[in-house]
């Protein structure tokens, strides 16, 4: 799929509704539009950026896919890590259905082991920023 002047969307970084699709092989997804608050069912809004994922995942020659679930350090360190794992999986799942067959995908989930940004030292609305670039799903090609 090609976006302006020729660019992969892929390479170029762009940004849909709750989707970054990023140079270094990644597209991450903000869970804030996936999912509802400690929830593992995809919301109905979460179409728009799984599409918009799955558009530019199908523009690459590889297909192998990790779809990895990641969560803020708010809760148990238990809950986050069954909670990102179910996500991933939803994600996993969704992104199947739209790419169809030939993928071979994998769902991994960290909790909130690989923070994109530290929430330590952080209050009011920094904090808040944080834990929400913190909630994500990321799928890496390759």
């Amino acid at each position: 799929m090609k976006g302006t002047k020729g660019v992969s969307l892929f390479n170029a970084r762009s940004r849909v509704e709750g989707a970054t699709i990023s140079a270094d092989g990644r597209v991450a997804l903000s869970t804030d539009v996936l999912f509802a608050y400690d929830k593992a069912q995809l919301s109905p809004k979460a179409s728009r950026s799984l599409e918009a994922a799955a558009a530019a995942l199908k523009a690459q020659p590889k297909r192998t896919l990790k779809v990895e679930g990641h969560t803020d350090a708010q809760g148990t360190q238990s809950r986050n890590q069954t909670l990102s794992g179910q996500r991933a999986d939803a994600v996993k799942s969704a992104l199947a259905k739209l790419l169809g067959p030939g993928w071979s995908i994998q769902a991994q989930g960290f909790g909130h082991s690989k923070p994109a940004v530290t929430e330590s030292g952080q209050t009011g609305e920094a904090l808040k920023a944080a834990q929400q670039r913190n909630r994500r799903v990321e799928v890496r090609v390759g």
